[in-house]
């Protein structure tokens, strides 16, 4: 969303769940009824935490909730290069 339809759509929420999104000031002094953002991961810098702080909403972020999944992928993506995958794909793709 765009911040213009954030600021919109922020004026009935309640709490709002985030991941890269930036939430400004201009979006957190729109909101009316916001009372908790929660942010999936575990840094908060895409959030005006002091906008947020000073209209008294609550700011929650989930550090480690996906660390299964980065370990999965960088397990994957050394097999991929050991086995020259992403090599072999593109020589297939190019005709080879």
């Amino acid at each position: 969303m765009s911040e213009a339809e954030l600021i919109q759509s922020i004026r009935v929420w309640d709490a709002m769940i985030v991941g890269v999104e930036k939430i400004t000031e201009s979006i957190i002094q729109g909101s009316r009824k916001l009372k908790i953002i929660a942010k999936h991961g575990a840094r908060v810098d895409n959030i005006d935490v002091k906008a947020a702080s000073s209209c008294g909403i609550v700011i929650i972020n989930s550090p480690g909730t996906n660390s299964d999944a980065v370990a999965d992928l960088t397990f994957g993506l050394f097999l991929s290069l050991a086995r020259s995958i992403p090599f072999a794909d593109c020589s297939v793709k190019e005709g080879g």
